[in-house]
């Protein structure tokens, strides 16, 4: 009977030691979310038509121009530097023929030829293309009566600064504020509400001499009304002689103060229909807490919009080199601080943004 007593008393014990383990897992704080950049995925209802980075046309300009980047690995540097050899390889002048493709563009500089700011946007879109970069044109008008007030810039989706940037090839320049590089749309509404005097125009070294006509104020007159072109794929775009399929698909911005333009159908007044973003890598987590700390670990699900995607790279807790990971994955974590850092990588060879998580376990 006495050994019964004692047995029933080490039951009892033990079960309350485990009851009040329990309550001290369960009861303690859940794991806290210290940090969280992430990125942040905005898609267009219109159709972006991409450039296949690994078309062999692709490879044979990016060949041409890779002598123009080597030895730089910033990103925007490397933007500048092929815009700056884009705008070298020809002085601004009478165009004789109209030709999409970079390579037959650059063909005919050989043979003489000289071309306008629609050839320079052509040429650097296409250029940035064969290295990952995603660009478009942007087509400026400063009277809808009269189209041949004109003229054709580009815009960079810049993974440094996550955000569209116009790139003028033609004036080899682009725009800041604050030490901030523009949008087409950032410029528009400086151009209309007059505020354009806070604006400073960043140029690099090029061959031609500089416009006369070059200046702030009277380059972003040309910003009244924009025409966004939706695809870079011009090195493999076929356009019968006297088509407009390049602008098959080309949304106008409209607002209060700027009526469409009447030679263009597809208008919009929302943001997001044109400044979508790019290369980002959304982290989705899942998590509970368990009863033994060397088993909690965290589900990761992850979504990108990497155009020619090709793997996502993962990095934990900022040691180590990279390392390709997959989704949704594991991500065992330990007391303490616990970082996973995770990009996109295209079939270029170009990263885009790093989204990064901090959690503390307790």
């Amino acid at each position: 009977m006495e050994n019964k007593k004692r047995l029933f008393l080490l039951l009892f014990l033990l079960g309350l030691a485990i009851s009040l383990l329990a309550y001290k897992l369960l009861s303690s704080p859940p794991i806290e979310i210290i940090e969280f950049i992430n990125g942040k995925i905005v898609e267009s209802p219109y159709p972006f038509y991409y450039q296949d980075t690994e078309h062999p046309k692709a490879q044979l300009l990016r060949a041409k121009v890779e002598p123009a980047i080597e030895g730089i690995s910033s990103e925007w540097k490397k933007l500048i530097a092929i815009r700056k050899w884009v705008k070298n390889q020809w002085e601004h002048g009478e165009a004789k023929s109209s030709p999409v493709d970079a390579l037959e563009i650059l063909r005919r500089v050989e043979q003489g030829e000289r071309f306008w700011c629609g050839h320079y946007a052509r040429a650097y879109i296409q250029a940035l293309a064969s290295f990952g970069f995603v660009a478009r044109i942007v087509e400026l008008y400063t009277n809808i009566d009269n189209r041949s007030n004109s003229h054709a810039v580009t815009e960079v989706w810049s993974n440094d600064y996550n955000k569209w940037v116009v790139m003028d090839v033609d004036y080899n320049c682009y725009y800041t504020k604050e030490g901030i590089p523009l949008s087409a749309l950032e410029l528009h509404n400086a151009f209309l509400e007059g505020e354009t005097g806070s604006i400073e125009i960043e140029r690099s070294g090029a061959i031609t001499s500089p416009d006369p006509y070059s200046t702030p104020e009277h380059l972003l007159n040309y910003y009244d009304h924009l025409l966004f072109v939706f695809r870079n794929d011009l090195l493999t775009l076929e356009i019968p002689k006297g088509s407009q399929r390049i602008h098959a698909y080309c949304p106008q911005w409209v607002d209060a103060k700027t009526p469409p333009l009447t030679f263009y159908l597809l208008k919009t007044n929302q943001t997001s229909d044109i400044y979508y973003t790019l290369n980002q890598v959304e982290i989705g987590l899942s998590y509970q807490k368990s009863f033994h700390p060397k088993q909690n670990s965290v589900k990761v699900q992850l979504t990108h919009n990497v155009p020619n995607f090709d793997r996502y790279l993962v990095r934990i807790n900022q040691t180590g080199d990279w390392e390709e990971g997959t989704s949704p994955f594991e991500w065992r974590i330990k007391k303490g601080l616990n970082t996973l850092e995770v990009k996109a990588r295209n079939r270029a060879g170009a990263d885009g943004p790093i989204s990064r998580v901090v959690l503390r376990l307790d």
